[in-house]
């Protein structure tokens, strides 16, 4: 991911991982590091490019890819349950899914086994990401960058 910086400003550009739903569109990994408060990692999924996370060109082949790479499996692990309902001797599978997950499969058109299916089986590839521009910012008791803005990528044109 190409950094220019310098004491109190950068701007970052790179990709970001995406797939194309049949009825919300474009979705993205989300991802929000709360390592410097003490919190747990927040990963999830989002049709938001403003939310998503930005990785370098190449990841996937670099170190990241063991931090990064699990991110769907992460998505999955904290915002669904999946079990055989004990009522009807465990043959029936029902799903349940919270926060960010259930939010999206309310807009699908899909039930919530047919949007965690999907989700599994989607192609998710890397596209060009946005340019972010952020200020270090020090509150006090500790510093953090914060964006000043955004600016999506430019489409790629067909040729004609």
């Amino acid at each position: 991911m190409p950094i220019e910086c310098d004491d109190e400003r950068r701007t970052r550009t790179g990709v970001v991982v995406s797939a194309t739903h049949p009825t919300l569109g474009p979705l993205y990994w989300e991802f929000v590091s709360e390592r410097s408060v003490g919190g747990p990692d927040y990963y999830s999924i989002s049709t938001s490019m403003a939310r998503a996370l930005l990785l370098k060109p190449g990841w996937r082949e670099t170190s990241d890819f063991r931090y990064y790479g699990g991110h769907l499996s992460q998505v999955i692990r904290n915002q669904a349950r999946e079990y055989r309902n004990p009522e009807y001797w465990g043959v029936d599978l029902v799903v349940e899914l919270e926060d960010g997950l259930a939010s999206l499969q309310a807009q699908s058109d899909q039930t919530e086994i047919e949007f965690l299916a999907w989700l599994r089986t989607a192609e998710w590839i890397d596209v060009p990401g946005p340019t972010v521009i952020e200020e270090l910012v020090d509150h006090g008791f500790m510093e953090e960058w914060e964006v000043l803005s955004f600016t999506l990528p430019k489409p790629i044109q067909a040729p004609a």
